[in-house]
């Protein structure tokens, strides 16, 4: 019998003694095989505990998703105060996410990611993603190999992903992301360099435009700016060729945005290699460009909106053509005033 037992037995034959048992005392003291008991609230108190850790990660997703809200939210919405307010109750949301337990939720380290991209945040409280995320994880058929990826563009419940070399970004779901079971030490490792990495972009290029002239053929929309950035300066020019080349039936349906001597067109087919033809790259930038130049192209709202969406996967603000219209409006009455 071990120690407690036999302190607790002589306790029991001791009636001025005074004893707090708690219940798992008492069934130890009472049972027929102490050590089997022992072990049997041992796995039950594992058991809890697992259980309270995963009640609390739950609920540090939901925190963190709901800080994820309300800083998009923020960025949509007009009114500065507004949106002072919703990053102020996000910040408080952060905040609280700083004291909940590590050994439950080891993902504070990577939460402020969500001020200013969006997150893609698992139910289970699992790992955060986000556009520019880079993860090694083991091989689940070969753990001495290790796995690398990178994260894109979160759009609505999915987000892209490349793996290392690969010109190739694919959706994956919150599902798919949760199944990945990722741990703090997958994360941001170091980046193995690939020399065939440019010729996987050429050769992804080449395929996927050979007979057809789409953009969204490339299936580029969810990769990262980052790597867009650099893709387009180096290969750029060839994508461009091939929307030039198209047959007549995909040319027909490009839109793609040019500058040309200045101003802001949507050109399509042959023209597209003219040296006087500039296309805007796919990215942040080219969308900012895309902006500052559409109120003066003299294009229709719907012609401006279209070729947003096939170039970026982005539709132009509403206003964005009227609100050009009553500045230059403004300007001019106090020009003549």
């Amino acid at each position: 019998m071990s120690e407690l037992l036999r302190s607790q037995a002589r306790d029991t034959n001791n009636p001025g003694a005074q004893m707090e048992l708690g219940p798992e005392e008492i069934l130890l003291l009472i049972s027929r095989d102490p050590d089997k008991t022992a072990a049997r609230l041992a796995q039950v108190k594992a058991r809890r505990e697992a259980e309270a850790r995963k009640k609390v990660a739950e609920d540090a997703g939901r925190l963190l998703r709901s800080a994820n809200a309300r800083f998009r939210k923020a960025a949509r919405t007009k009114d500065p105060s507004e949106a002072a307010r919703l990053r102020l109750e996000a910040e408080a949301r952060l905040e609280d996410l700083t004291q909940v337990d590590p050994a439950a939720w080891p993902w504070a380290k990577w939460m402020y990611a969500v001020r200013d991209r969006d997150m893609l945040v698992p139910v289970d409280g699992g790992a955060p993603v986000f556009e520019g995320l880079r993860i090694g994880r083991p091989n689940p058929w070969n753990p001495s190999r290790i796995d690398y990826a990178e994260f894109g563009r979160v759009v609505g419940a999915s987000v892209g992903v490349r793996e290392v070399g690969s010109a190739t970004w694919t959706p994956q779901t919150l599902e798919q992301v949760s199944a990945l079971n990722l741990e703090p030490g997958h994360l941001e490792p170091e980046w193995p360099e690939d020399p065939r990495a440019d010729q996987a972009i050429i050769e992804h290029i080449d395929q996927q435009l050979r007979y057809g002239g789409s953009m969204a053929s490339l299936n580029w929309k969810l990769a990262t700016d980052a790597w867009l950035t650099r893709t387009w300066a180096k290969h750029g020019s060839r994508v461009v060729r091939h929307l030039a080349r198209a047959r007549s039936w995909y040319a027909d349906s490009q839109k793609v945005p040019a500058v040309v001597k200045g101003k802001l067109r949507i050109a399509k087919g042959a023209v597209l290699e003219s040296p006087e033809v500039v296309v805007l790259p796919p990215t942040e930038a080219g969308w900012q460009s895309y902006l500052e130049l559409a109120p003066a192209s003299g294009l229709k709202f719907t012609e401006l909106d279209q070729a947003g969406e096939y170039w970026w996967d982005r539709r132009i603000p509403r206003d964005l053509l009227s609100k050009a219209r009553k500045a230059a409006e403004s300007q001019g009455k106090r020009g003549a005033a």
